[in-house]
């Protein structure tokens, strides 16, 4: 019988990984891994700005190509027998948010000459926090006159999230700002690349990426109001008409693999390519459901474990000052007590495991 294959590629902080899997039973077939080529370890950094992280996009299209034929070439290699013309499928992972700007055509501004070296016109990867001011300003706005915006991200809005760095970006860098048409997740630029639909009003928008981190919910109309965006700069009111209306979730095709990627990557065109994915779960509006459109449920109950949880709760604590920290001044010197309470918490949970098991010997005897 014929093999069923998928293809995933997952781009992350450092690189491009590509996977194929037969559909039938989940085995791995091939791996290939391609390392990001520009700044530290893939990654655009600025010494005087520790809070900057940027990508350039053309790491995107030269790994794509180049780790799909290595995929292939790995594929052959394992199975005599492999075809591409297994290969029924393509999914796109990404990280998130991680938005570029891009101009009337798609196109990322920092293809062009003028913004080449321009770290605000490259991809602004998801750890980039450049934007903490403008994330507290929609913190603060989004309090007082739309808290349903924040009902669905813990009631912080961060600056790793979309509109803080959109912002951040026209405060800082107008002209930039003002020569993108419109901006995209890396998760809808790559299947818009693969497919040829790069009009940005065009491609299909990733539910997983417009969701807390755009604020898109169908309840109010999708993306936060025209007025809202004019309150925090009018600027921002008037992209929001460039950017979506519509979001779709990974289950779902964004396109077809179109003939020049095709013929680029080895691949038979018009292989189905899959709605991108950000690092959440694919757009499900639960983990439920994602499970059952992805693999099937399994009939098992697990029960929370009330002693565990508290636990969970001190870790969390030092978890949300690390994650609150990163590349702030608090970070430089003041986060040794973080190591010295995990530590702490370590030792006492081994004497209570150690107590608790000589104690059940005990009663055995």
């Amino acid at each position: 019988m014929k093999k069923r294959l998928s293809l995933g590629l997952d781009f992350g902080t450092n690189s491009v990984r590509a996977l194929l899997t037969n559909v039938a039973n989940g085995k791995e077939l091939a791996t290939a891994v391609y390392e990001h080529e520009t700044g530290q370890a893939g990654i655009i950094l600025d010494p005087q700005d520790p809070n900057l992280a940027r990508q350039n996009p053309a790491d995107y299209v030269v790994g794509t190509e180049v780790v799909v034929k290595v995929l292939l070439a790995e594929a052959r290699k394992v199975d005599n027998a492999f075809s591409a013309t297994d290969i029924i499928g393509i999914g796109v992972d990404t990280t998130g948010s991680t938005p570029l700007p891009v101009d009337r055509h798609g196109t990322p501004l920092s293809f062009k000459p003028e913004f080449k070296d321009n770290p605000n016109a490259q991809a602004w990867l998801w750890k980039d926090h450049t934007a903490y001011a403008e994330a507290a300003m929609i913190t603060e706005l989004a309090a007082r006159v739309h808290p349903e915006y924040l009902a669905k991200c813990g009631g912080t809005y961060s600056s790793e999230w979309f509109f803080s760095k959109l912002l951040h970006c026209l405060r800082q860098d107008p002209r930039v700002f003002e020569a993108a048409y419109s901006w995209v997740e890396c998760c809808d630029y790559i299947p818009g690349l693969l497919t040829g639909i790069t009009d940005p009003l065009q491609m299909k928008r990733s539910r997983c990426a417009a969701g807390h981190k755009a604020m898109f919910n169908e309840n109010w109309g999708g993306l936060p109001s025209k007025e809202f965006l004019s309150r925090l700069d009018p600027k921002l009111g008037e992209l929001r008409s460039r950017l979506y209306e519509k979001t779709y979730t990974s289950d779902k095709e964004a396109g077809k693999l179109a003939p020049e990627w095709a013929d680029r990557l080895g691949l038979p065109a018009k292989i189905p390519v899959a709605v991108g994915a950000g690092p959440t779960g694919g757009g499900y509006s639960n983990f439920g459901t994602a499970q059952r459109a992805m693999c099937g449920t399994k009939e098992e109950t697990f029960r929370p474990n009330p002693e565990g949880h508290k636990i969970y709760q001190e870790l969390y604590k030092l978890y949300a000052q690390l994650h609150d920290a990163f590349g702030t001044k608090q970070w430089s010197g003041k986060m040794y007590n973080v190591m010295k309470d995990l530590l702490a918490i370590r030792d006492r949970q081994r004497k209570h495991d150690s107590e608790a098991y000589y104690g059940q010997k005990k009663k055995e005897k």
